[in-house]
């Protein structure tokens, strides 16, 4: 081995036979560490395109996840929605059978009540009178009726009901007067009809006042063509603020209409 200082010659060639076939190799080592280098750079570039495409499919999986979660989430607040709507048709179902029920057992014990009432007039008051009064009478309070006489079917039910009267919508406090002279032979609250006035006016003619709010007359009373008897109010009613009127005949309800004036 020669030396050279302290260099280390052995690596050098001895010849230039010798250096052109180091050279030779040099060029071959370059170009496989190069192919080695293309080669990782390739893979490198593949796999940051896969890890890119991952991570689009991640995040398409994320959204796909958020939309279906929020479409669940609005499915099952549909759902409530339609299970709170059903729940609310059946307690109003309910409610409306119930009332139906009450309003039903409420005309019998009125109708206990006049029978009761009738057996207790022993001298008929004026005859001279209401039977002749048909189509003249006035309506009994300034409003709009919004139900009439007679038998009304209930789709939800699919029952009929008598209504035995007229409902006449009102101001709270307008005053109810009485359509024909006669006597107060009721004036008191009465389940179903709240705070209720029953005028007699002879031969087994009566006409009922019902959900009126203040009450001016008393039981054995009488009262003037025209003379406010009450107040309209909404006591016992379960339509607001209304006037309910009926005209009975040997106790047994008649069309009102056919009573009032025309275009009452």
């Amino acid at each position: 081995m020669r030396m050279i200082g302290r260099m280390d010659m052995a690596g050098l060639p001895s010849s230039v036979f010798d250096f052109f076939l180091k050279q030779n190799s040099m060029k071959l080592v370059i170009q496989s560490d190069m192919e080695v280098l293309e080669a990782q750079a390739k893979d490198l570039k593949e796999l940051q395109s896969l890890e890119k495409e991952l991570n689009q499919q991640v995040a398409a999986k994320i959204e796909l996840e958020t939309e279906l979660k929020l479409q669940i989430r609005i499915k099952e607040k549909e759902t409530l929605k339609k299970e709170t709507i059903l729940q609310e048709i059946r307690r109003k179902r309910r409610l409306s059978q119930a009332t139906l029920e009450s309003l039903k057992k409420s005309a019998l014990d009125l109708d206990k009540k006049l029978s009761l009432l009738g057996k207790e007039i022993l001298e008929p008051i004026d005859e001279s009178s209401f039977a002749l009064q048909k189509g003249r009478l006035s309506i009994p309070v300034k409003g709009r009726i919004e139900s009439k006489f007679g038998t009304a079917g209930n789709k939800a039910h699919k029952s009929f009901t008598f209504k035995g009267g007229i409902d006449i919508k009102v101001e709270r406090g307008e005053p109810v007067r009485s359509v024909f002279q006669g006597e107060v032979i009721f004036a008191q609250w009465l389940k179903g009809y709240g705070n209720l006035i029953i005028v007699n006016h002879g031969d087994h003619y009566y006409t009922l006042y019902a959900h009126v709010e203040e009450i001016f007359k008393k039981k054995g009373e009488t009262v003037d063509t025209g003379e406010v008897i009450a107040t309209a109010g909404d006591t016992g009613s379960i339509k607001g603020v209304c006037l309910y009127f009926e005209v009975r005949h040997h106790g047994k309800p008649v069309n009102p209409m056919k009573w009032l004036k025309k275009g009452a």
